[in-house]
């Protein structure tokens, strides 16, 4: 018979707190792959946990710089420079800035831009100054004389025959203005008469003409002129028939005065 095989001996147990066996090459280098897709997915997942969606952080990083542009829109307020655009009604013309307030600039009319009281909107009163810029001086200052308008029209003081004595308190309220008064006087009876016509009070310094003419007949009975009282008497006679109209112009050759008052009287004695 043939002789049977010997056992194989058996290995003889790990003992304690010996060292276990290193794994295979294999199974170290696939457990490393594992690992590492691992760790990917898990960065990838803490991405899209935090924003929402991949890579929002960087846009909404992105977008808060946009916000800052709107401190940029702040710069909108220098649009407000544009209130310099309003400055060219005057900064850049000072022909068009109305430097007193009274609504004109000196392109528009105004004289003195340094008077609110004289621009082309004022009334041109008795104050001795062009007021309304047109060149002439207290010509409005007529809406306070009673006998006003008597320039190109006349003045009726009245009718002789009806009152003996007439009178009227006029002004001269600029050179060359001149001033017309009409009355009428019955020359029909057999008394004799004398026409007395004064014009009083003309301020000294003054030149002011007076001028008496009898309308019908066309005579000139007075034709003066200085200050204080210019008059004349015209003496009635038995031949010359006076009646009819007649007219007194005063005028103000130089040293016209709206403020002062003459006294025009005509009367009968």
């Amino acid at each position: 018979m043939p002789a049977s095989p010997s056992p194989r001996p058996e290995a003889p147990p790990p003992s304690r707190g010996a060292a276990a066996p290193a794994p295979p090459a294999r199974l170290l280098a696939l457990v490393c792959v594992v690992g590492l897709l691992a760790g990917c997915l898990s960065a990838a997942t803490d991405v899209v946990d935090d924003t929402g969606q991949p890579g929002a952080d960087g846009g909404s990083a992105g977008g808060d710089g946009g916000a800052g542009g709107d401190g940029g829109t702040g710069g909108d307020g220098g649009t407000g420079g544009d209130g310099g655009t309003g400055g060219d009604g005057g900064a850049g013309d000072p022909l068009a800035t109305d430097d007193d307030g009274d609504g004109w600039a000196e392109d528009e009319g105004d004289c003195d831009d340094a008077d609110p009281g004289r621009n082309p909107g004022e009334l041109d009163g008795c104050d001795g100054q062009d007021s309304d810029c047109d060149e002439e001086v207290d010509e409005d200052a007529a809406s306070d004389d009673e006998t006003e308008p008597n320039d190109p029209g006349a003045f009726t003081l009245g009718d002789l025959a009806e009152d003996p004595e007439l009178q009227a308190l006029a002004s001269l309220h600029n050179d060359g203005d001149l001033d017309r008064f009409r009355f009428d006087l019955d020359d029909s009876g057999w008394s004799l008469f004398t026409l007395k016509v004064s014009v009083a009070n003309i301020p000294s310094g003054s030149r002011y003409r007076a001028t008496l003419t009898h309308l019908d007949l066309g005579v000139v009975y007075l034709d003066e002129a200085g200050s204080g009282t210019l008059s004349v008497e015209v003496e009635d006679t038995a031949w010359q028939e006076d009646s009819g109209t007649w007219e007194l112009v005063v005028q103000a050759e130089s040293g016209a005065d709206c403020g002062a008052d003459y006294l025009v009287t005509v009367a009968l004695d």
